[in-house]
């Protein structure tokens, strides 16, 4: 618990090395055969620390994925619905991610997504968190399609849940699959019916509009003005395509104003 403090306190170091004397005082229990299982899952969940702290925080994803596997090999046969293994199977998957290798992490994610619907009462938020990081590798892989999928299953679950950074990453990442399936439009649009296209291109961006809107609602509610950047940041972007102009100028004149006020340096450039 020390390792996740400093790691949220952005004490990546001192995390590290709490974590590292956890995972040697958890290894010192292996001889314990009263304590079996609950020591597996120290241990695993000690090596899960490190290779959080380790790809989260020092962008070491190379290094954190040998822990995380590691942890996996530890837990063996413990039950496929146990949370260590689900932590587990999930930060290995977005160490994947962040390696640059989505192949590897749509494998995990897969996985991960599998067992829980397999086991059936994993609580609301850990479905929906694992649906929206399958769909980000499928997003990653150009299979938009599947991307989508994903991401409606995870917002079907927090759809009328509270506000949450969740909540607001789904919203946003479903009105982006709406906007590329635009822009892919658009740049095939003369081996289109000029109607045809027209239609679609407005159609999808209007559903992007509406779950950018919906994701900017959520952002405000949290209070998140670096969140409400980029939600303003994709609605003007979408009015942009559809030839709004002046929709788009007023959305990206609230966007600036915004990141000026908050100092978004990476906000206020892409206003600009």
């Amino acid at each position: 618990n020390l390792a996740l403090v400093h790691r949220h306190v952005g004490d990546p170091g001192e995390a590290l090395e709490i974590a590292e004397r956890s995972w040697a005082l958890a290894r010192s229990l292996r001889d314990e055969p009263q304590f079996a299982d609950e020591a597996r899952r120290n241990q695993a969940s000690a090596l899960i620390r490190i290779g959080q702290i380790r790809s989260e925080c020092l962008a070491d994803h190379q290094g954190a994925i040998p822990y995380l596997q590691d942890a996996l090999s530890v837990l063996g046969d413990v039950a496929t619905g146990d949370r260590t293994r689900l932590e587990a199977m999930d930060n290995l998957g977005l160490a994947y991610f962040r390696l640059g290798d989505p192949d590897q992490a749509f494998e995990w994610h897969a996985r991960l997504v599998a067992d829980l619907e397999a086991v059936g009462n994993a609580g609301p938020e850990t479905v929906a968190r694992a649906y929206h990081h399958l769909g980000g590798d499928c997003w990653e892989r150009g299979e938009i399609g599947s991307a989508m999928a994903s991401f409606e299953k995870g917002l079907t679950i927090v759809r009328d849940r509270a506000p949450s950074r969740l909540k607001f990453a789904i919203l946003h990442a479903y009105g982006q699959c709406f906007e590329r399936y635009a822009r892919q439009i658009a740049s095939s649009a003369n081996s289109w019916k000029p109607t045809s296209s027209t239609y679609y291109i407005r159609k999808d961006l209007w559903w992007g509009i509406y779950y950018f809107e919906r994701a900017l609602e959520v952002c405000r509610d949290l209070k998140a003005p670096h969140l409400e950047v980029l939600a303003l940041d994709a609605i003007g972007r979408c009015f942009l395509l559809f030839g709004e102009v002046r929709l788009s100028r007023k959305t990206y004149e609230s966007m600036l104003d915004l990141a000026c006020t908050v100092g978004d340096e990476e906000g206020k450039e892409a206003a600009h």
